[in-house]
């Protein structure tokens, strides 16, 4: 079986109070709060 994830990043341009559930990091498009998304992938027998 191999396995593998993705992690995305979504700006979030909101209100700054309201950043408590969101992902931080580095500033990347003027904001350093982001709404984070993973997608895993399981292939199982080349399907």
């Amino acid at each position: 079986m191999e396995v593998v994830t993705d992690l995305h990043l979504r700006p979030y341009y909101g209100d700054e109070d309201k950043t408590d559930d969101l992902y931080h990091s580095e500033a990347k498009r003027g904001t350093i709060a982001f709404h984070a998304y993973a997608t895993l992938y399981a292939r199982v027998k080349n399907k």
